[in-house]
């Protein structure tokens, strides 16, 4: 099926079916054995010596990551070498054999439906054209429109470039068999890699067919988003699921009304604004921009899809779209043409944000105090004005502050309120002590008095704060009932539902009770904003509102039409598939209802807490209930002699990786543990034992979810929060309450309440107290680098390392700056937080004119689930640009999934791609998370041995497969000198192949088993290590697919990690670093591995090197963003940093001090460089492993003219000893980590000659005798012909 708007052809295309679940997580890519290695036949080179445990290529007949093989039905040519590959695949599993035919029939299916896509295309195709005949094309629109953002100048100057990339032809699919010939253990999955490519080329067809082909299909910022032309500017974007659309933003005025779109058939919008009288856009550089829908889920205001930069507000929690067009002269214009394509690829990994070294302790936030006073003596005033007319309110009506007699709380059990209100009303009727003078802290600590005026003035506003709150709310006591007054209360006759709004403009209540229905229930207002409405009783006595009805209150709110889960709901809960929670009227029969038995005990003299979580208590890998807790871990910590336990996660918190503290619903035992009386029971068993429960309670912030959470509750980002940057905690990314707002206070002081009278809770830890009582936080003010100071102060240091190329890391613009820049919003716009897009340009190009490659870390894998500034739900529906319900949501990343089967997600995506590339310059990516693409079960809890039945399966995405054939292909096609690195942990075979010979297409895949390996190594005691395990995982590849080595990148040493330096030297590294100061066998030891680590690494690993900026010099500790403690999932405590900057920087100037170790480490890593540089031995064919010596503990491998020596003894030198090499001749040492110039010893001579002797040795045909000192790697190199390449 095939779609046209004004000549841009937007087929439909049926996704292949796809078996098998999953989700994927970096931590669980760790430590899995990769494919095994292929060696090419057809080459001359050899790779190892002889064969050991570590060198076998046999194949695992285990299948582990899938149970069943993909094996189409296509039909065999009938040479007997394809029939009995394919007797071998079905004797391997005798399910696979009974499977067959249904798997065939099943992909008979599949087949049939690919076949018939072009034809479907064509008879739809050619009833649009009718259409286009009577409208403008736009195909050619770039001719005289260019995208938002685009320089006149540049655009002029670069067009050249442009229109020579636009006049390359993208090769056609060959016929893909070239696979076979490579490694011929992939025909006996021929079936599977044929389809495959097969699907590839009918989608190459159609684009070819109806899009005008790669090149012109990958031009969608040309079509969609802002493009201006001599006349105007266009504003388009697809958003089938929307009923109704307009263009809001700064230069409207935000008026609804004032540019309403108009919709094809198709989905897309669109809207043309003609130029102003004077000639200027209408549109001025620098306007805030939104779309706002009518949608299935109300109305939305969204981002536009393909905006091209998006900036956060000071203060403000969602990104604002900004139409970027600034003034010519300011608009950035390349100069220096783009590198070529390095032979060896050595990636200096960065990220622009936390490339600075500065870290200064910055000034605590000094308050006007004088200011503050008079605010706060104003404050009882005007609440005095506000209650009086409240009260009066009051006296008409029925009286609300005892309304408590004849209703009672939502799911409170009419039994147990019975029982228990014995003790209710003993707390009701309770003197809450009343203030004092408040002066005995001066007695306590005297110090105290030198802050006087500010303690009593603290004093003095908590007194105030009592007397208005006796004065006109009765009470501290019936103050913090509010659970009676607000939220739903049942009475003899009815239920009444009440909700503070203030920023709504119209209310009703929805729900499965009245089938949804807006117009059923609509609720009234008083002028203070309390929203209310009454349900009588059914006519047989029923409640109006059936227990476990979903409920919801819609808002006519200054964001638009909002549905949100009523603020004081005391139950919600999560539909399977579904992402936000739904608010659930909680009052079951009453035989269902929990009646508390025992009584809570006394107050502990000793209080000896056992911090626990309902969820991970369990031994299984399940999400455990409040039952099982009850019954297996209750009587545990009795046993142990503890006599309190302080359960977590208690408050309803829709991300459960938040550990609790996001909580969305304040009133609401967590649903995933079971239901309110399940944890009544819970406590009542705990009391029965003696045991004092607390509950880990969160008052110091709140989730800034919108859909299911407080934020933005009536529209306005100050209901229940500070307005602006003080409501916003930029480190938890979460809401600040306003304390002094009289109905948070009520909110607040009432939910602490509601869980000691309801639940019979104990006490409370209160969470986040330094938060809550500092405006500063207890943190530093955030320190993220610019644009412009890395490409002015990094760009230089990375040249002069010597590597030649850069990879920048969350470029893409990411709401969460914790996310690494892996959570994307806004896939066009460059990261504000470093600057503007001209400031990316600016970089680029310094870049450019130092010879180094630019590569962007580019996330194409999954999109930030964020709805108010990213594309999840944008159209209303979980379906625009990514599969619906679970298939489409990644539960341990927390985002969402692309639907790569999509005609418009392949434009969006090929498009974002190629944006990157023509805009800014970028010389190619690093795509993030592949493995998670190519798999269903997304990599995770999955073990790939090599079995080649793990790769090609009903588990592999051919969707994102094609989707990556075809990204490589554009990529190549137009910009030849362009490189592709794809992060896959699996091993896919034929993952570096080209296209055309039937592979994915990349250039480099990421040897990302070499990082873990090491950090499991370095756990180890020196006499543990095994030469054979290091040389295995070095050289565990498919030879004739290039890797990518690193020693350590930005994820082993992120957050709770170490880096390898501070792995091996630990905290030694504080205080011996120092060159004026004895060192430590543990620094000397950490110096010395650390260089041979890296140097080895590089040498064995892969014809590619990446390091991440800064570990060059070994540098200190780990990566850590600003965080606070933490509890992981498996039970461990990780210690946070006070939300520190301290270790989100780097320290540049720790190697570059020429009085610290760290200096050596740095130059050695330099002089790696110039080796390849001058040798060029990580692209050499040569390569022979000749000696891995488990005694000696001696590694010797040779890459072309090199000979490689490294001595990982920790006490044993060796001289004489003999090594193998292929040529005859003269060898010297070309570099030695032992060079004192490297933090070394100078214990190896520069001026020493090696000559060799004929004789075989280590199945080299000559020798020569060395001298090996421990922990030294030393490289020698053939004088004569040095830089010639060896061939065997």
């Amino acid at each position: 099926m095939v779609y046209t708007l004004s000549g841009v052809r937007l087929p439909i295309v049926p996704s292949v079916n796809k078996l098998g679940t999953g989700s994927s997580s970096r931590a669980d890519w760790r430590n899995l054995h990769l494919s095994f290695f292929m060696k090419n036949q057809s080459h001359s080179w050899k790779m190892f010596a002889g064969k050991s445990s570590y060198d076998s290529v046999s194949q695992s007949s285990s299948t582990t990551a899938s149970e069943k093989v993909l094996i189409p039905c296509t039909q065999s040519d009938g040479s007997s070498s394809e029939e009995s590959n394919l007797s071998e695949i079905v004797s391997e599993d005798k399910q696979i054999s009974n499977d067959l035919e249904s798997l065939k029939m099943e992909h008979e299916s599949k087949l049939e439906d690919r076949e018939n896509l072009v034809e479907q295309s064509t008879s739809f195709s050619e009833t649009i054209r009718e259409e286009d005949s009577a409208s403008s094309p736009l195909l050619d629109l770039h001719v005289v429109e260019k995208a938002e953002g685009t320089s006149d100048t540049s655009y002029v100057s670069i067009s050249t470039e442009s229109e020579r990339v636009r006049k390359r032809v993208i090769t056609p699919p060959g016929i893909g068999q070239r696979i076979y010939e490579i490694d011929s253990l992939l025909t006996n999955h021929r079936d599977h890699l044929d389809y495959r490519y097969g699907h590839y080329k009918k989608m190459r067809e159609a684009i070819d067919k109806y899009e005008g082909g790669l090149e012109m299909f990958s031009r969608g910022y040309e079509k969609f988003g802002f493009t201006r032309s001599a006349t105007g500017i266009t504003y388009r974007e697809w958003a089938p699921g929307a009923k109704w659309a307009t263009l809001i933003g700064d230069f409207n005025s935000w008026n609804p009304n004032a540019d309403v779109m108009t919709r094809n058939e198709f989905g897309v919008w669109e809207i043309f604004l003609p130029n102003n009288a004077d000639g200027s856009p209408p549109i001025p550089h620098g306007s805030s921009v939104k779309i706002r829908m009518d949608t299935p889920s109300g109305i939305k205001d969204s981002i536009p899809a393909w905006i091209k930069f998006s900036v956060q507000a000071p203060g403000e929690i969602p990104y604002n779209g900004i139409y970027y067009d600034p003034p010519e002269e300011h608009k950035y214009v390349f100069k220096h043409p783009q590198p070529e394509k390095p032979k060896s690829l050595r990636i200096y990994e960065s990220h622009i944000g936390m490339s600075s070294t500065i870290s200064d302790d910055l000034e605590s936030l000094k308050t006007e105090h004088e200011s503050k006073l008079e605010d706060r003596e104003n404050f009882v005033e005007q609440s005095t004005s506000f209650i009086e007319t409240i009260r009066e309110e009051h006296s008409a009506s029925s009286p609300l502050l005892d309304r408590h007699v004849v209703e009672k709380a939502e799911g409170t059990s009419d039994t147990s309120y019975v029982s228990i209100r014995t003790e209710s009303d003993r707390v009701r009727k309770r003197v809450i002590t009343p203030p004092g003078i408040g002066q005995r802290i001066y007695e306590i600590d005297p110090l105290l008095t030198n802050h006087r005026d500010h303690l009593d003035y603290r004093y003095g506003h908590y007194k105030k704060m009592r007397e208005a709150i006796d004065k006109y709310e009765g009470g501290l006591e019936m103050f913090s009932r509010g659970y009676e007054t607000f939220g739903f209360t049942r009475s003899a006759t009815g239920i009444t539902y009440r909700e503070w709004a203030p920023g709504a403009k119209w209310a009703t209540l929805i729900g499965d009770f009245n089938n949804w229905n807006p117009n059923a229930d609509v609720m009234t207002r008083n002028e203070f904003g309390v929203w209310e409405i009454f349900l009588p009783n059914n006519a047989d006595g029923s409640p109006p509102i059936p227990h476990g009805s979903s409920v919801k209150i819609r808002m006519d709110t200054p964001s638009g039409i909002k549905d949100s889960i009523p603020a004081w709901i005391k139950f919600s809960v999560q539909a399977p598939g579904e992402i936000p929670y739904k608010g659930i009227y909680y009052d079951p029969p009453e035989e269902d209802k929990y009646v508390f038995k025992h009584p809570q005990p006394e107050k502990p003299k000793s209080l000896r807490i056992y911090e626990s979580h309902i969820g991970m208590s369990s031994t299984e890998p399940i999400i455990n209930t409040y039952a099982n807790f009850r019954d297996e871990v209750l009587p545990r910590i009795k046993n142990l002699g503890y006599n309190a336990v302080q359960i977590m996660a208690i408050q309803e918190h829709s991300y459960y990786a938040s550990f609790g503290y996001h909580v969305t619903n304040f009133f609401a035992p967590s649903s995933r543990f079971g239901n309110p009386d399940d944890l009544k029971s819970l406590i009542d068993r705990a009391h029965e034992l003696g045991l004092v429960v607390l509950m880990d309670i969160v008052h110091s912030h709140a989730s800034n979810n919108t859909l299911d959470g407080l934020n933005m509750f009536d529209g306005t980002d100050s209901c229940y929060f500070h307005s602006g940057s003080q409501g916003y905690h930029w480190m938890w990314d979460s809401r600040l309450f306003n304390y002094g707002h009289w109905e948070v206070l009520r909110f607040l002081l009432s939910n602490a309440r509601w869980w000691l009278d309801e639940y019979k809770f104990d006490g409370f830890r209160f969470d986040g107290v330094t938060s809550m009582m500092y405006t500063h936080h207890g943190l530093q003010e955030p320190i993220i680098n610019t644009y412009a100071n890395f490409r002015d102060e990094v760009l230089p240091r990375i040249k002069d390392l010597g590597y030649n190329a850069v990879q920048l890391m969350a470029i893409q613009e990411h709401s969460y700056y914790a996310s690494f820049g892996y959570h994307v919003t806004n896939f066009f716009a460059p990261s504000s937080r470093f600057g503007n897009p001209d400031d990316l340009k600016s970089l680029i190009d310094r870049a450019h004119e130092l010879g180094l490659v630019v590569l962007m870390d580019i996330v194409h894998s999954h999109a930030s689930n964020n709805t108010l500034d990213g594309l999840n739900m944008f159209d209303g529906t979980d379906s625009c640009y990514f599969h619906s319900g679970s298939q489409g949501y990644h539960w341990m990343w927390d985002s969402r999934l692309f639907n790569y089967g999509h005609w418009e997600v392949l434009r969006f995506l090929l498009s974002n791609a190629r944006w990157w590339l023509d805009e800014y310059k970028f010389d190619g990516f690093r795509f993030d998370g592949v493995t998670s693409m190519m798999y269903t079960h997304h990599g995770l809890q999955v073990t790939f041995t090599g079995n080649y039945s793990e790769y090609f399966s009903f588990s592999t995405d051919v969707d994102a497969v094609v989707y990556l054939m075809l990204v490589n292909d554009l990529i190549h096609g137009l910009f030849p000198e362009a490189i592709t690195v794809g992060e896959d942990v699996s091993g896919m075979p034929t993952f570096c192949i080209p296209v055309q010979d039937g592979g994915v297409g990349f250039d480099y895949r990421l040897h990302m088993a070499i990082a873990d390996k090491w950090i499991e190594i370095l756990k180890k005691r020196d006499e543990d290590w095994k030469m054979g395990d290091i040389v295995h995982t070095l050289t565990n590849r498919r030879w004739s697919e290039k890797c990518v080595a690193y020693a350590e990148s930005h994820d082993q040493a992120l957050v709770g990690d170490k880096t390898i330096a501070f792995w091996l030297m630990d905290k030694d590294m504080y205080d011996f670093m120092a060159i004026d100061r004895q060192s430590t066998p543990l620094i000397d030891r950490g110096i010395a591995l650390h260089k041979m680590i890296r140097l080895i690494t590089m040498g064995l690993g892969g014809e590619g090197y990446l390091n991440f900026m800064g570990n060059e010099f070994g540098h200190p500790e780990w990566i850590d963003f600003p965080r606070a403690d933490q509890h992981l999932p498996d039970g461990k405590f990780v210690p946070g940093n006070n939300n520190s900057f301290d270790k989100c920087r780097r320290r540049f100037d720790l190697g570059d001090a020429e009085n610290l170790r760290y200096r050596g480490m740095k130059e050695f890593d330099r002089a790696m460089h110039h080796l390849e540089e001058k040798y060029g031995f990580m692209t050499s064919e040569h390569q022979y492993i000749s000696r891995k010596d488990e005694g000696d503990r001696i590694i010797v491998f040779e890459r072309g003219n090199l000979v490689f020596v490294c001595n990982l003894h920790w006490t044993n030198s060796y001289s004489d000893y003999r090594v193998g090499c292929l040529k005859p001749g003269k060898y010297k040492v070309v570099l030695e980590s032992d060079d004192p110039l490297f933090g070394g010893f100078s214990r190896i001579s520069h001026d020493a000659e090696y000559f060799t002797s004929d004789g075989w040795y280590d199945g080299r045909p000559h020798s020569f005798m060395i001298y090996a000192p421990c922990r030294t790697a030393v490289v020698y190199a053939l004088v004569e012909d040095s830089a010639v390449l060896v061939e065997e």
